[in-house]
């Protein structure tokens, strides 16, 4: 009866390992496969009297990354595994079970994760293919999450705030990107609050200046935007800004050369009819002089 009882055990379990929805197998310090469940046979195909080297890994002795040592000393460790059989990887747990008759086995647990890991990819990808693109171009990007605090910066922005990629990040933006209006010297709004409430783009006002780290002045224009998810939910904001320092200078040096140009134009006019004046005079003394000389004689 007892053994009939065991049996049925036996196959009450086994029916519960076949129905997760994971690898399983037991190996005993010898690393023989004792048990494994169908997801693992139907997976890596039969056992026969294989050890587990020779059936995950194709090897003719334990493997130097085994984490077998680790387990029969009393550990449960977790780490990945790539198996270039079927394409798959796999999130491994190890764990020690007693049996028994008192020796203890290794009962470890596959998990697939390739769509996640695959994903990672795909986002790893995305990221650098984004950082490409930040890197190329010639204005200043800041990019924030919700909380207005930093998660890219590009390498104009570097230059211009004297802040690195590693000491923005995190960071709220107005730590980094300090902006006042250069006329008055006083602080301006931070736009990325203006873009998160309103929910659209928005530009920062004129006569705007961004204060570098070292205390450098740059002219800015510039415009924030939300960043959307597929959901169209707001997940953070935007910032692109351009120096345009030498071009203020410009304008300042054109106004003044326009204003001097005015100057010379009403300075010529005054001059002109001043001359006419003068002219008027002259010749009204002409006239006196010649009145003179003919009543003399």
């Amino acid at each position: 009866m007892k053994e009939i009882e065991i049996y049925q055990q036996y196959k009450y379990i086994s029916a519960a390992w076949d129905a997760l929805p994971h690898g399983i197998y037991i190996a005993d310090k010898e690393y023989n496969i004792q048990f494994a469940n169908s997801i693992i046979k139907s997976t890596f195909g039969s056992i026969g009297d294989k050890k587990c080297y020779q059936y995950f890994h194709q090897r003719t002795e334990v493997c130097p990354w085994c984490k077998g040592e680790e387990v029969f000393s009393g550990k449960s460790v977790r780490w990945e595994w790539y198996s270039e059989k079927n394409d798959t990887y796999y999130d491994l747990y190890d764990m020690p079970i007693q049996n028994p008759d008192g020796t203890t086995s290794k009962f470890e647990i596959f998990i697939d994760i390739t769509k996640l890991k695959k994903a990672e990819k795909t986002e790893d990808a995305e990221r650098e293919r984004l950082a490409v693109t930040l890197r190329s171009i010639g204005d200043g990007v800041i990019t924030t999450d919700l909380e207005g605090k930093i998660v890219v910066i590009n390498k104009v922005t570097e230059k211009l705030t004297g802040c690195t990629q590693q000491d923005a990040v995190g960071r709220p933006i107005e730590e980094v990107f300090h902006i006042i209006n250069e006329v008055t010297g006083k602080i301006c709004e931070n736009p990325v609050e203006k873009v998160l409430k309103s929910g659209q783009i928005v530009t920062v006002a004129n006569h705007t200046a961004l204060i570098a780290k070292d205390g450098t002045q740059y002219s800015i224009e510039d415009s924030g935007a939300p960043i959307f998810d597929k959901d169209s939910k707001i997940v953070g904001t935007v910032l692109v800004y351009r120096d345009v320092t030498r071009e203020r200078k410009t304008e300042k040096e054109l106004l003044k050369a326009k204003k001097l140009e005015s100057l010379g134009v009403l300075a010529g006019g005054i001059a002109h009819d001043f001359n006419n004046i003068l002219a008027a005079i002259l010749g009204n003394i002409e006239l006196a002089q010649i009145y003179t000389q003919v009543f003399e004689k």
